[in-house]
């Protein structure tokens, strides 16, 4: 949500491809009127920019809109045939009447990395987003990443993974502590094999 109530979030499918949108919910000017919807970005499969947005999205400084995509980029996943997944930017139009402009921040499936975050993700301080990926990472039993900025505008921005261990699969996001650590869930794992809450303490 913005400041000024708009609602942000995604659809996984539907669109012009049928790979899924980012949309927005404009509140009413009245008292019980309608909101408004409109589709600001649909995703089309081979574009560089992922498909299937499962997660929710991060609100940016300066309105940008961050996410992740369950699949698309030019990796393989870890243990499917689909494409391993991507983090994408959605910046707002310069000019009044504009379109969103898509860019990815990050694609998956690389050694070592993870495959297909079926979350979306948080932002933390100075701009760092962290997530989850369902797979990969050294036991391919799931990540948690995160992605800092460039100094320089318009440069790669930095990833660090952590592979999961104890637990493993974990299909939610993450929350940030007060403290910095990082709080999430895993599906699998644990000593009865039905899932863990962790911490990630920096």
């Amino acid at each position: 949500m913005s400041a000024d109530g708009t609602l942000y979030g995604t659809t996984a499918y539907g669109g012009t491809a049928g790979e899924g949108t980012v949309f927005q919910l404009t509140p009413p000017t009245t008292p019980g009127g309608a909101w408004t919807e409109t589709v600001l970005y649909s995703f089309v499969p081979g574009s560089g920019k992922g498909s299937l947005p499962f997660g929710n999205l991060a609100l940016g400084k300066q309105g940008a809109l961050f996410g992740t995509a369950f699949g698309g980029g030019p990796a393989r996943a870890c243990n499917t045939s689909r494409a391993a997944g991507e983090v994408f930017e959605l910046a707002p139009p310069t000019m009044a009447g504009g379109t969103w402009t898509a860019a990815s921040l990050h694609a998956f499936g690389s050694t070592g990395d993870g495959c297909q975050p079926y979350s979306g993700v948080v932002m933390g301080r100075s701009g760092v987003l962290y997530g989850t990926t369902l797979w990969g990472g050294a036991n391919n039993s799931g990540t948690v990443f995160w992605l800092t900025p460039p100094a320089t505008a318009g440069h790669p921005w930095t990833e660090t993974v952590y592979s999961l261990s104890a637990g493993a699969y974990p299909y939610g996001g993450l929350a940030i502590g007060p403290s910095g650590a990082l709080f999430g869930t895993t599906s699998g794992g644990g000593t009865g094999g039905g899932g863990t809450v962790f911490e990630l303490i920096p």
